[in-house]
């Protein structure tokens, strides 16, 4: 918007430059309001309706129950191959909107099939664990109040969450109170950020700054590990500009 460039100068010249912008920018949008709005009426917003919410959520709790009672006697994973998962979703791209129940329970159709019950007692193909009632119902209510934890101001309610979540940790493992620390998306995320941790760490000791200069030109920085690492921490180092080949495997 013209004249909310910030600057470093008067404070004074600036307001007034704001004042001037405001009132522009109120001018505009009076003159740019269709005639054929009565001044008072506002103009309506589409938005979904109450009912709306309702269906869908409806539909998905109704869908998300039925599977969770089946963990125990269902079908662990049906063994179905790309090409009948292929088939199955093979649809054509929608032109029109349809009702959130209505998507929702067709798309549980097409992909029942290929549902693996991961989280279910007789599972034992990888060590994934799963989702506890109340682990569940807080994605459900983190999904629905659909908040953004990037900054205090674009939500406290979850930028302090983060933060007890954090205190919590440290009391549970003994940490220093004096510690920091924040949440991921998951565990291979978590492997870059420590691994970049560590990075900007070892820099420090070496005279320069990682972050800032980058590791190019200089000694290699090295990191140990077992034999059995998980791809995703190899991968980090990629990510990182330290090379996969810095990984030293110790049997």
């Amino acid at each position: 918007m013209p004249g909310r460039l910030l600057s470093w100068g008067s404070g004074r010249l600036f307001r007034e430059q704001q004042i001037r912008s405001d009132t522009a920018l109120r001018q505009d949008h009076s003159r740019s309001i269709p005639d054929a709005i009565p001044n008072n009426e506002t103009p309506q917003i589409a938005e979904p309706q109450s009912s709306a919410w309702a269906e869908g959520l409806e539909t998905a709790h109704s869908l998300a129950m039925s599977f969770l009672t089946s963990l125990r006697t269902g079908p662990v994973n049906r063994h179905v191959d790309p090409a009948e998962m292929a088939a199955r979703f093979n649809v054509p791209l929608p032109e029109t909107g349809r009702p959130a129940g209505e998507v929702v329970r067709e798309w549980f159709t097409l992909a029942e099939p290929g549902i693996v019950r991961s989280t279910g007692p007789r599972y034992f193909g990888f060590d994934m664990g799963g989702a506890t009632p109340a682990a569940l119902a807080g994605d459900w209510m983190a999904s629905a109040i659909d908040q953004n934890a990037a900054t205090w101001l674009m939500s406290p309610a979850a930028m302090q969450t983060e933060l007890t979540v954090i205190r919590w940790l440290l009391e549970l493992f003994r940490l220093p109170d004096s510690w920091s620390g924040a949440m991921t998306s998951g565990a291979t995320m978590a492997n870059l950020c420590g691994l970049a941790a560590g990075r900007q760490w070892l820099s420090e000791q070496q005279g320069f700054d990682a972050s800032r200069d980058g590791p190019g030109g200089r000694a290699p920085l090295r990191g140990i590990a077992s034999t059995d690492i998980h791809q995703s921490a190899v991968k980090a180092l990629a990510i990182l500009g330290l090379g996969r080949d810095a990984m030293v495997k110790m049997a």
